[in-house]
């Protein structure tokens, strides 16, 4: 949890999108270790079920917040509702530093990580109804759809770069340093 608040305290003081995302990844690695640990033999039988499903949401959703913040790091768009002239003050992005379609790609990959939390959350909410849970889910599917649209509409009529296929990148979780150190 303590991952967690660094991660929604981040979000509100404005981080950038690279660190949010390598902030999230930590988050991930923390709920992954709760969900193991849930599903323990030992452990299992002493917690109620819903400790599991809770863990496995929540591994799901920071993929998603995790996959979504390194799409917005890798290509930068404008907030939604945002009235821009592209005439005023161009931004001129070298072509080697374009990565449309790995922004594309990893926002399909936010986009499952999203599916699976919402059938997770379903589950949860069997036995407990938790708006704040509904509301960060509904909170990242709107910004992920809002980027997978301009994204991919970007991508699809200017750029046409390629949309890696998901194992072809490198795995946030796999190359995370630590941004919060835990204890010993």
């Amino acid at each position: 949890q303590a991952q967690e608040c660094f991660y929604e305290r981040s979000v509100k003081s404005g981080a950038s999108p690279g660190l949010l995302a390598k902030i999230g990844a930590g988050v991930v690695q923390c709920y992954k270790r709760m969900a193991s640990a849930a599903a323990a033999p030992q452990i299992s039988s002493a917690l109620h079920a819903t400790w599991g499903i809770f863990a496995r949401f929540n591994v799901a959703l920071y993929t998603g917040e995790m996959e979504f913040q390194m799409a917005a790091h890798l290509h930068k768009i404008p907030p939604e509702g945002a009235e821009v002239d592209p005439l005023a003050d161009p931004e001129v992005v070298a072509e080697a530093n374009l990565k449309l379609g790995a922004s594309v790609a990893r926002l399909n990959k936010a986009q499952d990580a999203s599916a699976t939390a919402k059938k997770e959350l379903d589950k949860f909410q069997k036995f407990v109804k938790d708006p704040d849970l509904e509301r960060k889910l509904g909170l990242l599917n709107k910004g992920i759809g809002y980027h997978l649209r301009v994204t991919k509409a970007e991508n699809d009529t200017v750029y046409f770069q390629r949309v890696p296929e998901p194992g072809s990148w490198s795995d946030l979780l796999l190359e995370r340093k630590e941004v919060v150190k835990e204890p010993s």
